[in-house]
């Protein structure tokens, strides 16, 4: 921070974009993503901080202990690199808006790799 705002000479500038979940090094993602009722979990963890709003439905978020928690429209949640998996227990289809921000590595056996796109 502050993020360069170059005018036209970056790939990004030019949309060609590389897409995924991670944000570009120093950088955030922005993204709103719709979980299916009955989705299947995967259990996984981003090297970012991420603040996420729940637009509509009810999200159940596990974590690696065991713990669940619940959040529905309406809810914000920030995660510092949590391991966790998300399931939509339905019956709709639940919408959540992200913001990931670009973080320092956890100091954590087998850390993720520092080359995120």
């Amino acid at each position: 921070m502050p993020v360069p705002l170059p005018l036209g000479t970056d790939v990004e500038d030019m949309g060609t974009r590389r897409l995924g979940t991670y944000p570009p090094r120093n950088g955030a993602r922005f993204m709103v993503t719709e979980y299916p009722p009955g989705n299947v979990p995967r259990m996984h963890r981003t090297d970012t901080i991420d603040f996420i709003t729940v637009i509509s439905g009810r999200m159940q978020m596990y974590l690696d202990d065991g713990e669940m928690v619940e959040i529905k429209a309406g809810d914000v949640m920030v995660q510092r690199g949590t391991m966790h998996a998300w399931v939509n227990p339905g019956p709709d289809p639940c919408v959540m808006s992200f913001v990931l921000m670009d973080a320092e590595p956890l100091p954590v056996p087998n850390p993720l790799p520092r080359d995120n796109p």
